[in-house]
């Protein structure tokens, strides 16, 4: 049924919102999430490591798994009972079934991407909204005290963005980072290690003879990885950068020697990385091998 959402694998931690009663078990087949109930339809689902997200076609936010560090937007009641069991430790602070995220009044979310203990939500007006762990900087903005332990269970604006009335069209969060791109077509990058926004420097201009003023480098998608990011162009042309570098210069991945066909999707893992393109192949390449990702010889065709 359209909006209805599904998961499979496995259930630890509560990541696919069958309900408690699946345990640890493993989920061989696609199942429905029916705890969203009847009158909600799901429009984007994200998963993380511990903990899984979704927003729906009334502009609401569902999270559920793991609720350490705050991660889902809220506090899940824990019981009193001390344990020895780690398992059992865990499972008291774990939502079962998706629950909507509240404090996030007049916010209308039409996308979520969920990192490894945060997750970053966009909505309708081009504000990002974060919460979880802060321990890398991941939630974009400063929590007084500091420490490993940093983490908000509230959802709260990145406020650089705010500030300089930065409108963003997409989000992508990896394991200790968020990637997200504007309207205008900039790029901004903040975690693995500083919670100062960056804007991501995308080249201009090549000195090879490429016909830029016939280019529209306007970014359109957003991927961020383990290993490195990646930007995808309106005409099709991806840039990639160190993820956790302090200098955040993105470089051409392959020029005109590069695969045949405009690139139409990127999606970075956390050591390798893919593109798709418009004749219907894909592109692979080791993402730990930054220095040599630039030229055709270091994609793969699948």
């Amino acid at each position: 049924e359209r909006g209805s959402a599904y998961a499979w694998g496995c259930a630890r931690d509560g990541v696919l919102g069958l309900g408690r009663e699946r345990g640890d078990e493993a989920v061989v087949f696609p199942t429905l999430v029916r705890s969203f109930g009847c009158d909600v339809r799901v429009v984007r689902v994200s998963a993380g490591l511990a903990h899984s997200a979704a927003t729906t076609d009334a502009f609401e936010t569902f999270t559920w798994g793991n609720g350490a560090l705050g991660r889902l937007g809220y506090s899940v009641a824990v019981d009193d009972l001390a344990s020895d069991d780690e398992r059992e430790r865990e499972q008291r602070c774990t939502q079962f079934t998706p629950r909507k995220v509240p404090n996030m009044t007049g916010a209308r979310a039409v996308d979520v991407s969920c990192g490894d203990t945060f997750t970053a939500v966009l909505d309708a007006d081009g504000a990002v909204w974060t919460m979880g762990s802060n321990a890398r900087g991941a939630l974009g903005y400063y929590l007084g005290g500091g420490g490993g332990d940093s983490y908000s269970s509230i959802a709260k604006q990145v406020e650089y963005l705010k500030h300089r009335d930065v409108v963003v069209t997409g989000v992508s969060s990896a394991k200790q980072h968020v990637v997200a791109f504007s309207s205008a077509g900039d790029v901004y990058s903040w975690g693995n290690g500083s919670v100062s926004v960056r804007r991501v420097v995308i080249p201009k201009a090549s000195a090879d003879g490429t016909r830029w003023h016939e280019l529209d480098q306007k970014i359109v998608k957003v991927s961020a990885g383990g290993a490195h990011s990646a930007a995808l162009t309106a005409d099709g042309w991806v840039y990639v950068w160190d993820s956790a570098s302090e200098r955040v210069e993105a470089r051409l991945l392959a020029d005109g020697d590069g695969p045949s066909g405009r690139a139409v999707d990127v999606s970075c893992g956390a050591t390798s990385s893919a593109i798709v393109t418009d004749t219907g192949d894909v592109y692979t390449w080791d993402s730990t091998e930054l220095e040599v990702v630039d030229t055709a010889s270091t994609l793969n065709r699948v």
